[in-house]
């Protein structure tokens, strides 16, 4: 495809993974110049059916905890990462021709079985590059395509905090984010925040669509699907209420906002059809009138026994046991009725190298999982 400037783009096509690469295509035209120096990389490990280059490098470069060691090229969960991003082929393609590197770590600080989550940013050399974590393989697909979906957005004029074209809100302006709960955020940020979600819930729904893995499924219908679905939904009403754009922008949103409704349909269809509920979304700023939100309690009378890596909860007005991993007794012996979600966050927090904010999401889950499993007092 040839571009001869801005004004030739089909602004509607940009936002959705196009089958003919159109938006990659104008991704890479946007993008001329920028990009890491891959050079002296000609020899190393490759993923993506060899278009993609691993490099080494530490964890103080991509800004990591101390935690995170280099992980091997062969690492198992990266190759298990790859195979459930080919599931969706247009985006499989799209990772080849906008990762131009990547750099996988293993995070010590979380055991090797029973964790759910990765850690995920540009690399070392900021645009065009990818630093996860592959301590699990699903949440290791989902990071890779999350960063590579930030890749494009910038390549198409928006940053973080500014934008060359699309959003013309100022930096000043700060609205409630769907992903990061610590302060408000530009608008730009909002846009990354539901842009990079509305990727990893399509992989999500192609996953569940094409997998035959039904333990990969179930795990990604109720832990992902269920918990962002949600927070997709808070966001669009953001957006719809308060992003000002440009004339690109105008019609950048009205495909974006196409493919989004989209994908929130085929996510909500598949919980339904599967009988999985969706997670309630509360901002924490929206629930101030509840006293910084609920004080989870345990319930009384549990016995505790610790089985090697898991825990086994006894209740015995129900004559039930129920094993949780680490993460999950992480959050279980916080919940004392003292401490808020909030609290348990900020706790918790300096143990696995996240902030109160990117730990909400997650605590938030556990929270309502122990409460399902009868292991918390009702709120």
């Amino acid at each position: 495809m040839k571009v001869e400037s801005v004004t030739d783009i089909d602004w509607k096509r940009t936002p959705e993974p196009q089958a003919d690469q159109y938006d990659t295509d104008v991704a890479e035209r946007l993008a001329k110049g920028r990009g890491p120096d891959v050079s002296g990389l000609e020899n190393a490990p490759r993923i993506f059916d060899g278009a993609v280059p691993i490099e080494e490098t530490t964890a103080e470069s991509v800004q990591f905890p101390e935690s995170c060691v280099p992980a091997p090229a062969d690492h198992p969960n990266i190759q298990q990462a790859v195979e459930l991003i080919r599931l969706w082929p247009t985006v499989f393609t799209q990772c080849q021709r906008l990762i131009r590197k990547a750099n996988f770590f293993v995070d010590t600080a979380v055991p090797e079985k029973g964790f759910i989550g990765s850690l995920s940013r540009a690399g070392a050399d900021g645009f065009g590059t990818v630093a996860v974590t592959v301590n699990d393989p699903v949440a290791l697909a989902e990071s890779i395509v999350h960063e590579m979906g930030h890749n494009k957005l910038r390549a198409l004029g928006v940053d973080f905090t500014s934008a060359k074209r699309i959003v013309t809100n100022t930096e000043g302006d700060q609205y409630k984010s769907p992903v990061r709960y610590d302060c408000l955020r530009p608008m730009t940020a909002i846009l990354h925040a539901m842009w990079s979600y509305t990727y990893l819930t399509a992989l999500d729904v192609e996953i569940l669509r094409a997998s035959s893995d039904h333990a990969v499924k179930h795990r990604v219908a109720q832990q992902s699907l269920a918990l962002n679905l949600p927070r997709l939904d808070f966001g669009l009403d953001v957006l719809q209420s308060h992003v000002q754009t440009d004339e690109a922008g105008k019609q950048f949103f009205f495909g974006f906002f196409q493919w989004l409704d989209r994908v929130r349909a085929a996510g909500y269809d598949i919980l339904e059809r599967v009988g999985i509920k969706p997670l309630p979304f509360v901002h924490p700023d929206d629930a101030q009138g509840k006293t910084n939100g609920p004080r989870p309690a345990r319930v009384n009378g549990l016995h505790q026994y610790r089985l090697g890596e898991e825990t086994l909860i006894y209740v015995p007005d129900a004559e039930k046991a129920h094993a949780l991993n680490p993460s999950a007794v992480a959050i279980f012996d916080l919940c004392d009725g003292s401490r808020t979600v909030q609290d348990i966050c900020r706790e918790l927090g300096p143990l696995v190298g996240k902030t109160a904010g990117e730990l909400t999401p997650d605590v938030e889950q556990g929270v309502t999982q122990l409460r399902e499993l009868g292991l918390l007092q009702p709120d």
